[in-house]
């Protein structure tokens, strides 16, 4: 399964969205439970192919996820998708729920710290 994570990975840097895709989406099909965090990959590459259908289908699979990456991923997007304000403001106030201390940083009120964890993808 970790190995092809990484494969869906190397596709998707290899500029194969598709077939990258598609090795995320069975890995989700084979763990529902998505052990290895590849929603958070995929949402980002549905989200670059403006798949909104299918970025909608991945979110409802997922309603119990409070993550921070998922919650500012969510609102995000509905900001982007030019949502109803109200879908919007109870998107960001789950987000802010979700990680208060994001904002300053997004926003540029506090600077990253100099040391900074690696990221899952490299993406340029």
């Amino acid at each position: 399964m970790r190995a092809r994570r990484e494969l869906a990975i190397c596709l998707w840097t290899l500029d194969r969205p598709d077939e990258a895709r598609e090795h995320f989406e069975d890995l989700l099909r084979l763990d529902s439970s998505d052990g290895l965090g590849c929603r958070y990959l995929l949402f980002l590459m549905l989200r670059e192919a403006q798949a909104h259908a299918a970025i909608e289908k991945l979110l409802a699979s997922f309603p119990d996820d409070h993550s921070t990456e998922w919650m500012y991923d969510k609102a995000l997007w509905l900001i982007q998708r030019k949502a109803r304000g109200d879908d919007v403001s109870n998107a960001l106030d789950a987000a802010i729920a979700a990680n208060a201390f994001l904002p300053a940083y997004l926003l540029g009120r506090k600077a990253l710290p100099n040391d900074t964890p690696d990221t899952l993808v490299e993406r340029h």
